[in-house]
């Protein structure tokens, strides 16, 4: 998880306690790291933050909102080109439905679909996961938080194991675009 992630995970603590206090110092740190990367932060429906608070619950629940729309930027902009939208779009399913802390039953109907997806597609996706209604290896409240991360963890894995092989290939071609089309090596 990238920086932006973490200041998303930290403002959902802060919001679901509802720590004026811990708002306030959270959103303007928020405001003074993402200034230079995201244009007009400070300003929303007409509000505008400055660097000094005080910030309100809801003004940091404005700045989740734009962290989120920038790291989904950022991700296609670096994904994108690559052909993992759809990859990168579940990772963020499954983080944001471990941020939004969702009731039981939303949160098993995300990591079914998912996990129906992937399951033979991805070599080894169920190494040690949990699942829903599978006797002691029970995917429950209290152990739902790991098994979402080890999911995330094994799907930005294969990601990255995707663009990998794609600039493997990118530059393995273009080596053999050095020679001429037909043209066979010849061993001496």
């Amino acid at each position: 998880m990238g920086t932006t992630d973490d200041y998303i995970r930290r403002c959902d603590d802060v919001i679901a306690r509802g720590d004026a206090s811990e708002a306030n110092c959270l959103a303007e740190e928020i405001v003074s790291a993402f200034t230079p990367a995201i244009p007009r932060i400070s300003s929303y429906r007409g509000s505008t933050l400055s660097g000094h608070g005080p910030h309100t619950v809801a003004n940091l629940q404005a700045l989740r909102g734009k962290l989120r729309v920038y790291r989904d930027q950022e991700e296609e902009t670096t994904y994108g080109r690559f052909g993992v939208t759809a990859l990168t779009e579940n990772i963020h399913r499954l983080e944001d439905s471990l941020l939004s802390r969702l009731p039981k039953d939303e949160m098993k109907s995300i990591v079914d679909e998912i996990d129906r997806t992937y399951v033979d597609v991805v070599k080894g996706y169920v190494n040690g996961l949990s699942g829903w209604g599978l006797g002691p290896s029970e995917l429950t409240q209290e152990n739902c938080a790991a098994q979402v991360s080890m999911r995330v963890n094994k799907l930005k894995a294969y990601r990255d194991f995707e663009i990998r092989k794609q600039l493997v290939a990118a530059v393995q071609g273009d080596c053999c675009q050095c020679q001429p089309a037909g043209q066979q090596l010849q061993r001496s």
